[in-house]
């Protein structure tokens, strides 16, 4: 006969339930907060928390949700960032790429590159690189290039130094700049969750499309563009920028090489406004 069967029960769940206490039992009397489940500090909690009673320090919680920054997010005027809007703050921005630390600004409008009497003066701006369309699709030095197009006329760019001049709460004149062919790329390759930021903004929505749905970057056109001299009006584009779309078919925004006239011609494509944070 086992020995066990003449135990009584309640005696042998008893004893289970001692065992399975015991590692408690220990950790109570060795004031281990962290074997008793209380392994969070305060700052990591979302809602109630329960203290350790031989550590207050100690908690048990629910955990807090760790913010990631990520295109669409909204910028305030303060450089912070979230996905939501929050009470209380100025929202100026969107964010475009959390590496870069850049975001466009909420609002857009139509600027030519350069204005109509730039055929008249110059073809190529000083100290600004003419760049190939491969080479326009990695820059990324919008504000540089802001800078070079503001030193060399204040009325011969309009759209540079619209962005230059530009100013929010919380932002100066030159905080914002008109963005590269890089950064317009990494914008509009992101058009939904963009979109949503913006209207989560109350801002303007990106468009898509060609002619008057294009961004004006601030990337110049390589030098076979600009010219040799003479009246150039006629031959459709100069040594101006490169402009942006996406056309949304294949959900890929490109350089349209064959539409930087409109850079200069009219009243110019959109513009964006970008801002480093």
């Amino acid at each position: 006969m086992n020995v066990y069967s003449k135990i009584p029960l309640y005696l042998l769940s008893a004893g289970l339930t001692f065992a399975a206490a015991a590692p408690v039992l220990a950790a109570c009397v060795s004031n281990d907060c962290s074997a008793l489940g209380y392994t969070k500090s305060e700052s990591a909690c979302s809602g109630d928390i329960i203290r350790c009673p031989f550590d207050t320090s100690k908690v048990f919680c629910k955990e807090k949700e760790v913010y990631v920054m990520a295109a669409g997010d909204l910028l305030y005027s303060d450089k912070t960032t979230s996905k939501n809007m929050i009470e209380g703050k100025t929202v100026i921005g969107v964010v475009v790429d959390p590496s870069r630390r850049i975001a466009s600004y909420k609002f857009e409008t139509n600027r030519q590159w350069a204005s109509s009497n730039y055929y008249k003066v110059q073809m190529d701006v000083p100290n600004l690189p003419n760049l190939t369309d491969e080479q326009a699709k990695n820059d990324f030095n919008g504000k540089s290039n802001t800078s070079a197009l503001v030193i060399a006329s204040t009325s011969l760019y309009p759209a540079a130094n619209y962005c230059y001049n530009l100013t929010t709460v919380g932002t100066s004149k030159g905080d914002w700049y008109l963005p590269a062919a890089g950064e317009l790329l990494l914008m509009l390759n992101k058009f939904n969750q963009m979109n949503i930021g913006f209207a989560k903004a109350a801002g303007t929505q990106l468009t898509k499309g060609y002619s008057r749905a294009e961004y004006n970057s601030s990337t110049e056109t390589h030098n076979s563009d600009c010219g040799g001299g003479g009246d150039v009006s006629s031959r459709g584009y100069t040594c101006a920028s490169y402009v942006i779309n996406y056309s949304g078919d294949d959900n890929k925004a490109s350089i349209d090489s064959s539409n930087r006239y409109w850079a200069v011609w009219s009243e110019g494509p959109r513009v964006r406004c970008f801002i480093k944070f």
